[in-house]
């Protein structure tokens, strides 16, 4: 065995647990480890790509392109603003079924990037199989497909192993996070999957090593060996969304969007707004580009903490 005279302290330590981590998802997915890239939570690799791609547009005449449907993830809004994009949103109509022909139709324009939340942030709601994979098809050359998965799905869906066999060589990236399906989000780990090994290579010279701490990746690997862990935190989604259903007609001023993810957004009377959020930190859902004020998202992880807010909210309609 070598001695480290390279890096100094734990640090080639780290690094060899990012590598067998990697090493391990590779084999999950039946790809080469080159292809997988352990990242600092969903957060670290939205960031990592979107800046990417401005980046290597920053000679051009005019800004990058990025086509993403609305409403979405406010961070994911925040970077692709930061970055200079020029943002080609495509609205849901009424909050209602993903616009994927308003999605064909901007992949038109050959966008840079097409950014593809699944289930949607705050909706709660994914893009249905079909629909996911007749984009991926229509992608045209010079733009990157970024599929974000950070969110659970509690339905039955097309699996990353699949995407990435069926669209093998085309420049798709699938993102995912420890930090939902594990319930780890302290811990700021996810990671990032690439179909073609020439988007890899790209992604590859931007990467840091050592953005995973040693001390995360030895507690992920506790959670990663409880393999039912997933399917608890579906459980607990579901229980969620049920409290939710059960109760809302009961309660004045309140109604709830059926949602099949970790968030749902429900919709609050003004008075009913303003006593609950007194003691429930709750975003607003204008921070998603939604203009309906009286909306708000929910995070459905624990189905104790719902049933609170729903006893709450019951009480304090009924004043």
């Amino acid at each position: 065995m070598h001695t480290d005279l390279y890096s100094g302290g734990d640090y080639a330590e780290l690094v060899a647990n990012r590598k067998g981590l990697e090493s391990d998802l590779a084999i999950r997915f039946e790809i080469d480890q080159d292809r997988v890239f352990l990242s600092n939570g969903s957060i670290g690799a939205l960031r990592l790509i979107i800046t990417l791609i401005a980046c290597e547009r920053a000679q051009a005449t005019k800004p990058p392109c990025c086509l993403i449907d609305l409403p979405n993830y406010f961070d994911t809004l925040r970077f692709i603003d930061c970055a200079g994009y020029e943002r080609l949103g495509i609205t849901r109509k009424n909050l209602g079924e993903f616009p994927t022909d308003g999605m064909l139709k901007g992949l038109g324009t050959v966008p840079d990037l097409m950014l593809l939340t699944t289930p949607n942030n705050p909706l709660g709601q994914p893009i249905p199989d079909e629909c996911l994979c007749r984009l991926l098809e229509a992608l045209p050359e010079g733009c990157v497909a970024l599929v974000d998965r950070t969110c659970l799905n509690t339905e039955e869906e097309i699996p990353t192993s699949e995407l990435l066999a069926r669209f093998k060589g085309r420049d798709i990236v699938v993102l995912h996070s420890f930090s939902k399906s594990h319930g780890c989000s302290a811990i700021r780990a996810g990671y990032y999957v690439c179909a073609s090994e020439r988007l890899a290579h790209r992604l590859r010279r931007y990467d840091d090593p050592g953005q995973v701490s040693l001390l995360a990746m030895q507690e992920l690997r506790k959670r990663l060996e409880d393999f039912a862990l997933p399917k608890r935190k579906c459980a607990d989604l579901k229980e969620s969304m049920n409290l939710l259903r059960r109760h809302s007609p009961r309660i004045a001023g309140f109604d709830v969007t059926p949602s099949v993810s970790n968030f749902c957004l429900v919709t609050m009377s003004p008075r009913l707004a303003e006593v609950i959020r007194g003691d429930y930190r709750i975003p607003d859902a204008s921070v998603f580009g939604i203009a309906n004020h009286g909306m708000y998202r929910l995070a459905l992880d624990e189905p104790g903490k719902i049933h609170r807010f729903l006893e709450d909210c019951s009480r304090s309609a009924a004043r």
